[in-house]
């Protein structure tokens, strides 16, 4: 967990990094979400290790507004990478997850942006 000022400066370069990996990616999976993930009966439990600890909003579960699911290779291992922000207002609270479906081990990273200071902070 981090802070950092200017105004989300370290999810845009994640984002960037994302964005390039996931432009090289193959196709898309349009019926995965992190709600699904989150609801899931194979995938259930690894969400709830990775988010152990941490106390989510409920727009996560309820599902926000998101992005499609893409398929990542890193490696010898295959990713499916997904975001999503709290509806009506994606600058204040996102979530990325990658989750590998051989392994089903998932990982995340949750930013939100204080208001008032500008400063946003990362978990995970």
């Amino acid at each position: 967990m981090g802070r950092i000022s200017s105004g989300g400066m370290m999810f845009k370069a994640i984002t960037t990094v994302a964005a390039l990996v996931i432009a090289t990616s193959a196709m898309a999976q349009d019926d995965l979400t992190i709600s699904s993930l989150a609801k899931g009966e194979t995938t259930k439990a690894a969400f709830n290790q990775m988010v152990q600890g941490h106390k989510l909003p409920a727009w996560v579960m309820k599902g926000g507004t998101y992005t499609p699911a893409q398929t990542v290779t890193l490696g010898d291992e295959t990713y499916q990478v997904m975001s999503a922000c709290k509806p009506h207002d994606c600058g204040s609270q996102r979530i990325a997850v990658m989750w590998s479906e051989k392994s089903n081990q998932m990982t995340g990273l949750f930013s939100t942006i204080d208001e008032k200071t500008s400063q946003e902070k990362l978990t995970w």
